[in-house]
């Protein structure tokens, strides 16, 4: 069996991780939802095609090479800081996981999403967050809340009945 010379050896192991970084972005790239790979300072090392084709993200940058950490801390708003310190917690090795749902609205379009962070246990100076737009539950959600407070509202008030004070509505007594 011939290993090759020292040259040979060193382009297969280069062929072999250029082979596996392509099969990892491609992994990333079927995922429908925006998923980045952060590194232990919080940088994105990686992030799949979701994420670059939607610009919601911190100040409307989705590139490799910025720090999440640090986009999220310069956004003056309480959703943007709890989605900071939640994922620096997971970077800093404080918790495994963080999940937070959050409002990301745009002129005349109203989203909310879900920001997940996960520790890799076997990997620990990495971190995957990924983006969930979870805008047609929070709507469903807000539709309902609306269509109870409406038959809340039409709903015959409780009516004082003679007796140990019970109350009854229409059709139930119970004291």
């Amino acid at each position: 069996m011939r290993l090759g010379t020292k040259g040979e050896v060193s382009a297969r192991s280069t062929d072999s991780q250029m082979a596996g970084q392509s099969f990892l972005m491609a992994t990333l790239d079927v995922l429908p939802s925006p998923v980045a790979i952060l590194d232990s300072q919080g940088t994105i090392l990686a992030a799949n095609a979701a994420w670059h084709s939607d610009t919601a993200f911190p100040g409307g940058r989705s590139l490799e090479g910025i720090n999440y950490l640090d986009t999220c801390a310069s956004i003056v708003d309480p959703a943007a800081r709890a989605c900071h310190n939640g994922v620096r917690e997971v970077v800093d090795h404080k918790r495994l996981s963080f999940q937070h749902e959050y409002p990301c609205h745009r002129p005349g379009e109203l989203r909310w999403y879900s920001v997940r962070a996960q520790a890799l246990p076997d990997y620990p100076d990495f971190t995957v967050v990924s983006h969930q737009n979870i805008t047609s539950r929070v709507m469903a959600e807000r539709q309902l809340a609306q269509e109870r407070a409406r038959r809340a509202d039409e709903a015959p008030g409780p009516v004082r009945t003679q007796g140990a004070g019970c109350e009854s509505r229409r059709n139930h007594v119970g004291c």
